[in-house]
C-alpha cells in the first residue's frame, strides 16, 4: 500500500463509530504494515492500560488489563510516556519482552513494534505490531507508513472519544429533563388531588 492508500484507509476510521473504529484500525494497521498481528492497548481514565482491539481477535485477550510487569506494564508505560517508537527484535530472548516468550514461539514472532498513540500532546495509548521473520523485511519498507498511519488512529481516537462523550452529555441531559418534566407532572397531580380532597373534607366538615 502507497501513501495515499494509506491515506485513504485512514478516512475511514473518522465515519465509523468508536468500538468500530478501533477494531478497523488494527485490521488496517496489519494491512499497512505487513505484520502478523496488531493490536491497541488503551489508557483509560484510572490510568489502566485496557486491551481495547486486537486483529486476529484470538490470542489477544481484548478487555483485559496490562497490569503487571508480567504482561509488560513497565515497558509499555515508558513507551507512553516517552513518546517515542521501539522495535524490538527477538522478542523471545529479549528481557524487555520478556512476558512474550511463550507468544513468540506460539506465533514465530521475530520483531515486534510498540508506537505511542498521541493526539495535540495527550496520550492515549499505543499499538503493537508483530511480525514473523518472513515479514520483517516489510518492516523496515513500512515503517514511515506506519507512524503515519498511527497517527491518524490517535486523531480518530480523540475525537470519536469527545464525540461520544458529547453524546452522553446529551443523552443525560435529555434524561434529566424527561425526569424533571415527570417529576412536574407527578407534583401536579398530587396538588389536584389534595385540593380535591380538602374540598371534600371541607364540605364533610359543613
Amino acid at each position: 500500500m502507497d501513501l495515499i492508500g494509506v491515506i485513504e484507509a485512514a478516512k475511514e476510521l473518522f465515519v465509523l463509530d468508536y468500538r468500530e473504529m478501533l477494531d478497523m484500525a488494527v485490521l488496517q494497521g496489519v494491512a499497512i504494515a505487513g505484520s502478523e498481528r496488531c493490536c491497541i492497548i488503551i489508557e483509560n481514565k484510572k490510568g489502566e492500560l485496557v486491551i481495547k482491539a486486537g486483529f486476529p481477535k484470538s490470542g489477544h485477550g481484548i478487555g483485559e488489563k496490562i497490569d503487571s510487569d508480567e504482561r509488560g506494564e513497565k515497558l509499555m508505560c515508558k513507551i507512553i510516556s516517552d513518546g517515542g517508537m521501539i522495535w524490538i527484535d527477538r522478542p523471545g530472548q529479549d528481557q524487555r519482552t520478556r512476558y512474550l516468550r511463550s507468544l513468540a514461539e506460539q506465533y514465530s514472532i521475530s520483531a515486534v513494534v510498540f508506537i505511542p498513540l498521541f493526539c495535540n500532546g495527550e496520550p492515549l495509548g499505543l499499538m503493537a505490531l508483530d511480525f514473523t521473520v518472513d515479514q520483517e523485511k516489510f518492516l523496515h519498507s513500512n515503517l514511515n507508513k506506519i507512524k503515519i498511519f498511527s497517527e491518524f488512529v490517535a486523531t480518530a481516537m480523540s475525537v470519536l472519544y469527545r464525540q461520544r462523550e458529547h453524546e452522553e452529555q446529551i443523552l443525560r441531559q435529555s434524561r434529566l429533563s424527561l425526569i424533571g418534566q415527570n417529576a412536574t407532572g407527578i407534583v401536579h397531580n398530587i396538588r389536584n388531588a389534595a385540593t380535591t380532597i380538602g374540598l371534600t373534607m371541607n364540605r364533610l366538615d359543613k
